[in-house]
Formats: structure tokens, sequence, C-alpha cells
């Protein structure tokens, strides 16, 4: 069919009332239809699983604010737990909070929010418990590709950084002749997450280079 012959069709029928009138007559039918299609979910039935849940790795303490983001509205909340939902834009996440050592700064402590968007499903209860579970293993891989570390002999133990072609290199240390305290064999993240803005960080990440290891959350 030529794409004339088929342009005069389509006029033809536009210019038909009886076909237009059974056109409308179907969209005000289906309408509704598709916008259920559309929105349905069982954010309910996940915030009843949530009460459900309990985690006893690295418990998180009352968290020291009460503040959402705007547009998202709590839907369950506890330590451990909040699910934020926006319902006129069909929008959900769900933040998991965690309390453990800082895997950069071990001596430090860190209450770390864990941000997912929940998917737009109508799950079983079973389901979305399996769900939150992935999301909590999601969290435990990326603590684990932290702190993975394997010693690298020939860096320098000041910064890092390899010798070279010369044989030497320029080190930011303010001493490099032991003075510093800086003594223990340099370590690397192999496996270290990416988390600068358009990453994934709770992807395993076996390779990589070393600026996307560097970057900060929000980091471009």
């Amino acid at each position: 069919m030529s794409d004339d012959l088929l342009l005069d069709q389509i006029a033809a029928r536009r210019a038909d009332p009886a076909f237009m009138a059974r056109l409308r007559e179907r969209m005000e039918q289906d309408g509704p239809m598709l916008d259920r299609m559309a929105r349905e979910q069982t954010w309910d039935v996940l915030a009843e699983a949530l009460g459900e849940i309990v985690y006893t790795r690295d418990v998180p303490p009352p968290l020291p604010w009460d503040r959402n983001p705007a547009g998202l509205e709590p839907m369950f909340k506890n330590d451990r737990f909040r699910l934020l939902v926006n319902l006129p834009g069909n929008y959900a996440m769900l933040y998991i909070f965690t309390y453990n050592p800082n895997t950069y700064r071990p001596s430090e402590m860190r209450h770390t929010r864990h941000e997912f968007v929940v998917p737009v499903a109508t799950y079983h209860k079973l389901a979305w418990r399996r769900w939150v579970f992935d999301k909590i293993a999601s969290i435990e891989l990326h603590e684990t590709c932290e702190s993975f570390q394997i010693a690298d002999p020939d860096a320098c133990i000041h910064c890092g950084a390899h010798d070279e072609a010369d044989g030497d290199h320029t080190c930011p240390c303010s001493s490099n002749d032991g003075s510093c305290g800086h003594t223990a064999p340099w370590y690397y993240r192999p496996y270290a997450p990416h988390h600068g803005n358009g990453e994934d960080p709770y992807a395993f990440w076996p390779g990589g280079t070393a600026e996307q290891k560097a970057k900060s959350p929000g980091q471009d």
C-alpha cells in the first residue's frame, strides 16, 4: 500500500462520524483500564513486609533527623527502613540504613543511607520480601568490595604511586624518609565500587579505572 493511499484511508476514517464516535467510546472504556495498568502497584504490601523484617548486622541507631525529599511521603519507617512514595507520580524510594565502620577510615563509624528505586510492581509479600533481601545483599556486596584489598609491593608506601621509567616518582607525602609514619605496605581495592554520578555503586566492578574508583557519591 502506498503512503498516499494510506493517508487517504486515514482521512476518510476521520471524516466518518460513526467511526469517530465508536473510537471515542472505545477510548473512554479503555482509558481507565490503561491508567490502572500503568499505575497499579502493591507498595502497601511492601510496607507490611518491611514491618516484619529484622536484619541483625550493622544495626543502625535512631535517625538524627526526620526529613523526606520534596514530594515524597513516608509509607513505612523505622530505624532500618524508610519507604517513601509519591502516589500521584507513581514513584517510590526505599532507604536502607546501616551503621558500621567506614571502610576507607575504619576508626570512624558511619551511619549510611542506601537508596533504591522501588519498582512499580504488583508483587505479593514473599516477592517483596525477596526484593528487599536482594537489596540488602547488594549492600553487603558493596561493603565487601570496599573491604577486599590486595598488597601492592611495588607501590610507594607513602602515596601508592609507582616509579616512572627513570626509576623515581614525585611523592606528595610531606616526608619520604619514613618519618611520616607510613610504614605499612600499600593496598589497593581491585573491585572498589563506582560511586560517581551515572554509576551503579551496588554493581560488581571487576574492572574500571582508578579514577572511577576514586570518585565520591555525587561526583561527575
